[in-house]
């Protein structure tokens, strides 16, 4: 697991096999709160988890299938929105 954030509030799970990673974030807001703040706010793309059958918690899945250094721009976004004020 790799954790970032302020106070590593921000989980990503390692990736088995497939084309998306799960993301956990701090409870202050519902997944979709989150991906909707997060597109609003730096136009990053994430899916809120219950799309993938997360029920408790608040969880984003990031797409695998887009470039790399794309990949780890969003997660810098993420990461900045997640670390700052509610």
């Amino acid at each position: 697991q790799n954790h970032f954030g302020q106070g590593g509030a921000v989980r990503l799970f390692p990736v088995q096999a497939g084309w998306h990673a799960p993301l956990q974030l701090p409870s202050r807001h519902t997944d979709e709160e989150w991906a909707c703040m997060l597109l609003e706010k730096t136009r990053a793309l994430a899916h809120p988890g219950y799309l993938f059958d997360f029920s408790e918690g608040s969880f984003l899945v990031l797409s695998l299938i887009i470039p790399e250094n794309q990949f780890r721009e969003g997660v810098e976004k993420i990461k900045s929105v997640a670390s700052g004020p509610s």
